[in-house]
């Protein structure tokens, strides 16, 4: 995948890429924050909020019926 396009996302402190598949034609959008607040756990593991890592949405090129066989 490579990434083609850079967009700043509608809250602050945000980004959406779109990185597209050369061989497949699969177009993917992330949706990522700059920052994502954390903290460790009694382990030391780094713990992110459910909601801070971000999306990714990923679709496949439309091929008409004629192109299908």
């Amino acid at each position: 995948m490579t990434l083609t396009a850079q967009f700043g996302g509608p809250l602050q402190d945000t980004a959406i890429q779109r990185f597209i598949d050369a061989e497949t034609g699969v177009v993917c959008y992330l949706y990522t924050p700059y920052n994502v607040p954390n903290s460790r756990n009694e382990k030391g593991q780094i713990v992110y909020g459910s909601n801070n890592i971000g999306n990714i949405s990923c679709v496949a090129p439309w091929k008409s019926d004629a192109t299908r066989k």
